[in-house]
């Protein structure tokens, strides 16, 4: 879908609607119900292997790149230093 089509906004606007609704749905029930079922040291444990995870994945959208097992995995941890280097020069003034 090209951007200068006629349904190219309607249908980019359908789209959002229905991301945000996923991603409120996962906000304020999923990860709740999780935190629920989860005692204090479990919840901390996940949010500091979930904080590491981070680390590790690129920031930025690589289409270009391989997208399979395992080659993606390989890729992204080369990209994700280079969009961490790149995203503190965007900063730097």
């Amino acid at each position: 879908l090209k951007p200068n089509r006629s349904n190219f906004q309607p249908t980019l606007d359908k789209l959002m609607k229905n991301l945000k609704y996923y991603v409120k749905e996962g906000a304020y029930s999923d990860l709740v119900k999780l935190e629920e079922a989860l005692d204090n040291i479990e919840s901390s444990e996940l949010s500091n292997m979930f904080k590491r995870t981070k680390y590790l994945t690129p920031t930025r959208s690589h289409p270009s790149v391989f997208n399979k097992p395992p080659f993606e995995t390989i890729t992204s941890l080369m990209l994700a230093p280079l969009d961490k280097i790149g995203d503190m020069l965007r900063r730097w003034p």
